[in-house]
């Protein structure tokens, strides 16, 4: 008897388990956690080459915004682009009242983006469900009963480092809600996990077509002689407005 009892409460708690969630692979949200304490930017975002390989001219990118300030945009187009508006590369628009320069390889040279999604458990990636928590996200709006999802990605050839993200999401309908990513990597400054919150938080999936023309490049970007941006004023702009994209090119997850 005592053994259908704990078989039972075994089954009731894995009955309780969520199906793990794939975040949106298009969206747009306003944002913190990236540039300067207190700032808020506009976010967009697409991956499309691993949802549908046969599509046209697929596009990776990432835009992070400040308005007036700075702009960066990475589009990996491929090398064969489907027009002058979608060209592979790093540009930085409006920074220090620089109209466009590019950074990275090259105009024309797709950059490493980090693909933003729960990976499946594997050799070198821990994925376990924590549970439903209440939490905040942008402007301390309250959040009732988000998933927790924490992933654990292990940096090879080293002796049990690894960065380890706790994803809060809810669900609306099919789409999944983005409201907070916890993050901690490999000489962090400080003990405290990195944190990003997301505001109004939109999934595009459903109106990818329309979502495409945020990382189309603007015209001030498509001058045959482009100006490379200079080293450290890359470098001043990553750690002012973009450190977490910053940080994850440095630990390589």
């Amino acid at each position: 008897m005592r053994a259908l009892i704990v078989f039972a409460l075994m089954c009731s708690a894995a009955a309780q388990v969520p199906d793990q969630p794939h975040l949106a692979q298009a969206w747009t949200a306003s944002s913190s956690g990236d540039g300067l304490q207190g700032q808020i930017g506009l976010e967009h975002y697409i991956y499309e080459r691993d949802v549908n390989k046969t599509q046209s001219g697929p596009l990776n990118g990432h835009v992070f915004d400040y308005g007036e300030a700075c702009k960066k945009i990475e589009l990996d187009a491929g090398f064969h682009y489907p027009s002058k508006d979608f060209v592979s590369g790093t540009y930085y628009i409006k920074c220090d009242a620089v109209d466009c320069c590019y950074g990275g390889d090259g105009v024309g040279s797709p950059p490493d983006l980090k693909k933003w999604d729960i990976n499946k458990p594997g050799f070198l990636t821990e994925v376990k469900y924590i549970g439903l928590k209440d939490t905040t996200e942008l402007n301390n709006k309250p959040v009732k009963q988000a998933e927790v999802w924490q992933e654990i990605d292990k940096l090879p050839f080293t002796k049990g480092l690894g960065v380890t993200y706790d994803y809060y999401v809810t669900r609306s309908g099919s789409d999944i809600i983005s409201h907070r990513i916890d993050f901690t990597y490999p000489g962090q400054q400080n003990s405290s996990a990195g944190t990003i919150l997301y505001g109004n938080f939109q999934n595009k999936m459903h109106d990818i077509i329309a979502h495409r023309e945020m990382f189309k490049i603007p015209p001030q970007c498509q001058k045959n002689n482009l100006l490379k941006c200079a080293d450290n004023s890359i470098e001043k702009w990553e750690r002012h407005y973009f450190q977490r994209s910053r940080a994850m090119k440095q630990i390589v997850v």
